[in-house]
């Protein structure tokens, strides 16, 4: 199998990279600027390639099996400005895409997306992957449209496509980026600063472990069938911000500081994902409980 995973050295990528290595596999990935000396250190199996290099579009041109986990963009970044998503990141990914599939319509695609995102407001109770799109930001219509072309190119050219629309989720390799509460929380309790709460601290969201779904890639994409789809992601937990921080001091064994600011207009009170029919069909199995998370990132602050 000649595997491509776009974004693989991004922050869910590293997680999937080192199990391709415990494998004993090989892949290609892709980006606009990959961390080569991450993969000679932790995945040399895995070859890092420039994005629109001679290289890199061969590797394309042969690709079996694509992974896309990369994403240039954040749900608070120009949240009502969609002029600027579409042409700085839906554009691009959707050119990408559609010469991708006209070029290569053998190959097997599956692509990680938004899931509360996706959604959008107005649920109380968890979210089926049936259940009806209504992006209430820029970023989240981009990954619909994201999405709606690979059903449109799926139907054009051939290409099975699997769509994982995540959760949240958390890791080692999430420190020092602008996303992710868990991570966030870790770091200011570990050392004493604020964790700003942007409202009452009661949005409800969806965790699960970036081991655990690296574990899932690798098993989805070694399968020997195909399972095409939109498939929900997540841990069928709902925690609220106010649950994570009391779970987070408890692990590291300190009280965090917390400072309180106006909520966002982009921030959604409730986004829990239904992922049963992902478990019955796909086999996803999340096993790591939040606590354990919490100490492999705790661990991670101080050798990362």
């Amino acid at each position: 199998m000649r595997l491509c995973v776009l974004g693989g050295t991004g922050f869910l990528g590293r997680h999937f990279c080192e199990r391709i290595q415990a494998r004993g596999q090989s892949a290609t990935t892709i980006s606009r600027n990959p961390d080569r000396a991450f993969l000679y250190a932790r995945a040399p199996r895995v070859t890092g390639l420039t994005l629109g290099s001679l290289e890199a579009a061969a590797a394309l041109k042969a690709c079996d099996v694509l992974v896309h986990l990369a994403s240039t963009s954040l749900p608070g970044i120009g949240w009502n400005d969609p002029t600027a998503e579409l042409a700085s990141s839906t554009l691009p990914e959707v050119r990408f895409l559609q010469d991708f599939c006209r070029d290569n319509p053998r190959a097997r695609i599956i692509h990680a997306s938004s899931g509360g995102q996706i959604y959008g407001p107005g649920h109380d109770r968890p979210i089926e992957d049936t259940s009806v799109p209504a992006p209430p930001t820029a970023y989240a219509l981009g990954k619909l449209m994201v999405e709606a072309t690979l059903n449109l190119l799926s139907a054009a050219e051939g290409n099975s496509v699997t769509i994982l629309r995540i959760a949240n989720p958390i890791g080692r390799w999430q420190l020092g980026r602008k996303h992710g509460f868990v991570t966030t929380a870790v770091q200011a309790g570990l050392a004493g600063k604020p964790l700003t709460l942007f409202g009452s601290g009661t949005n409800v969201r969806d965790y699960f472990d970036a081991d655990d779904f690296a574990d899932f890639l690798c098993e989805l994409v070694f399968a020997s069938a195909a399972r095409a789809g939109t498939y929900n992601i997540g841990s069928d937990r709902g925690l609220t911000e106010r649950d994570v921080i009391t779970i987070v001091s408890h692990v590291i064994g300190r009280p965090l500081d917390i400072r309180i600011n106006p909520r966002r207009p982009y921030d959604m009170k409730y986004a829990l994902l239904n992922s049963q029919r992902a478990k019955q069909e796909l086999g996803w199995a999340p096993t790591t409980s939040l606590e354990a998370s919490i100490l492999k990132i705790r661990d991670a602050c101080g050798t990362l």
